[in-house]
C-alpha cells in the first residue's frame, strides 16, 4: 500500500510539474529551464543527503551522474515539446515512457498484480468537451 501511495504522490508531483513547465517553457528557453530546475533540485537533494547522513559511493555517484545527464537531455526535449505543442497531447505521450520498467520486469519473468492495468493506462488524445455527445462520467451508451 505504501508503494501505491508514494506512486500516486509522485504522479501528482509530476502532474503539477507538467502544468507549470508547460507555462514557463513558452517564455524561457527549454535548456535554461532545465538548467535552473536541475540546479535547484541538486541543491535540495544534496541538503537532504547531508541532513539524513545518507551514505553514498563512487559507483552510485557515477550511475547518478549518467542518469542525470540522460534525464536532463530528456527534459530539454520534453520542455521544447511543451513550448511548441499542446500540453494535452505532449504530457501524456511523454509519460508513456513509464511502460519501460514494466516491460523490463515482464522480460525478467516478473508478473504484475491486478493494479497494473488500472495504473498504467495513459490517454494520448486531447479531451475537448465541445466534441462530446454525453458527459463522460454519465455512463451513457449509444
Amino acid at each position: 500500500m505504501t508503494a501505491i501511495l508514494l506512486a500516486l504522490g509522485s504522479s501528482v508531483g509530476y502532474g503539477v510539474s507538467d502544468f507549470l513547465a508547460s507555462r514557463v517553457a513558452k517564455r524561457v528557453a527549454p535548456v535554461l529551464l532545465v538548467l535552473y530546475s536541475q540546479a535547484l533540485q541538486s541543491v535540495v537533494l544534496l541538503a537532504v543527503v547531508v541532513a539524513v547522513r545518507q551514505p553514498y559511493s563512487a559507483g552510485g555517484l557515477a550511475w547518478g551522474t549518467a542518469s542525470g545527464a540522460i534525464g536532463a537531455a530528456g527534459l530539454v526535449a520534453y520542455y521544447q515539446a511543451l513550448a511548441t505543442g499542446q500540453t494535452a497531447i505532449v504530457a501524456p505521450l511523454a509519460s508513456s515512457g513509464a511502460v519501460l520498467p514494466v516491460l523490463v520486469d515482464l522480460a525478467r519473468g516478473e508478473r504484475p498484480g491486478p493494479v497494473l492495468g488500472l495504473l498504467s493506462h495513459v490517454d494520448t488524445v486531447p479531451a475537448d468537451p465541445r466534441g462530446w455527445r454525453h458527459d463522460p462520467w454519465s455512463g451513457a451508451l449509444d
